[in-house]
């Protein structure tokens, strides 16, 4: 299996993609319980209130950015099609690991508001 470089990942991906799956990694790693009361203030803001706002815009980035490879691979051959099936492929995997792993949080929300 080959190595992949900052630097190879970048040239692949392009640097906004990579920042846009580095905040897919983010809002994954930082997903608060959902039975818990929050707290509003101090670094609690950001598991509580910014993360859970942050994680259906990063959903609908990640699925219109595969959409928008779709749409760029059909006219191109050869390795830049390649290129743009992984960035597809990426993408639409990210946007359903993030459907799945929030989904439940915002189900137990919305059960709570009840």
């Amino acid at each position: 299996m080959k190595l992949l470089s900052v630097r190879s990942v970048v040239a692949e991906f392009g640097i906004l993609r990579v920042l846009l799956i580095g905040g897919a990694v983010f809002s994954l790693l930082l997903r608060p319980t959902p039975m818990i009361d929050p707290s509003y203030s101090g670094w609690n803001i950001l598991f509580y209130l910014l993360v859970p706002v942050l994680a259906p815009i990063q959903f609908m980035l990640h699925a219109l950015d595969a959409l928008m490879g779709l749409v760029l691979m059909s006219d191109k051959i050869g390795s830049e099609r390649l290129r743009y099936r992984r960035i597809v492929m990426t993408q639409s995997i990210l946007a359903l690991v993030l459907l799945a792993y929030w989904g439940p949080y915002f189900i137990a929300i919305n059960g709570n508001l009840k």
